[in-house]
């Protein structure tokens, strides 16, 4: 498995894991389904499990830092856990993958708003509680805007502010949203559109802080 990070892949179609005839890929003997990566691995390389059709559970142990881009595009993850010391998620990384539920650590600094595009099965984000901004850069091939689009996102846990680095609304037409909480840590505005076409927001839940949450704008939850 160690071996088969440090190979640098420049485009999905170089990786025989990504071809139609859908390989299997074998760690001492074992087809991998369930792929546990070892914290001596800082970052997935680009493309490194891109459209490999036999994943299910991915574990990123404690060291990883990195996903790349595409890592893990198009695979049909159920289940994937990250670790605290994961700092960036880069492009399509995650793109249309099959988990239900995303735990993102507070040890995370960026991601892209193609990082989790058109994953389906998502419907729950849980944030954990950070003092620190997580920014979302926007990918140049991406002609529209907003993480987490082409989801189902049902209920969200905002336990840190989470920004575009360009100003960008975070979170609109998440239009089955219904549940919202908001954590202490999460202290900057709800600013003009954040939640713009969140039609279905019924709970929403504010948790004390030691800082007030202020809201502006007039269209934040319209």
């Amino acid at each position: 498995l160690t071996a088969w990070l440090q190979i640098t892949f420049t485009a999905e179609r170089n990786n025989p894991l990504s071809t139609d005839s859908q390989p299997i890929l074998y760690v001492q003997g074992k087809p991998v389904e369930r792929l546990t990566v070892p914290g001596s691995i800082s970052k997935i390389p680009d493309y490194a499990f891109a459209s490999y059709a036999h994943l299910r559970t991915l574990t990123l142990s404690d060291g990883v830092e990195y996903v790349g881009d595409y890592a893990f595009r198009s695979t049909p993850l159920l289940e994937i856990n990250f670790p605290h010391t994961l700092k960036g998620i880069g492009e399509y990384a995650f793109y249309n993958t099959s988990s239900p539920k995303i735990t993102f650590p507070s040890s995370l600094y960026y991601m892209y708003d193609t990082s989790f595009l058109s994953c389906i099965s998502l419907n729950e984000l849980y944030f954990e509680s950070s003092p620190y901004t997580l920014s979302v850069y926007h990918s140049s091939l991406y002609q529209r805007w907003g993480a987490f689009n082409n989801c189902h996102i049902t209920k969200i846990y905002l336990g840190r502010n989470v920004r575009y680095t360009d100003g960008r609304t975070t979170f609109p037409e998440l239009d089955e949203l219904y549940q919202l909480t908001i954590g202490p840590e999460a202290t900057k505005p709800i600013e003009e559109g954040d939640f713009a076409s969140c039609n279905d927001l019924t709970l929403l839940t504010i948790e004390d802080g030691d800082k007030p949450l202020t809201y502006t704008g007039d269209q934040g939850f319209l």
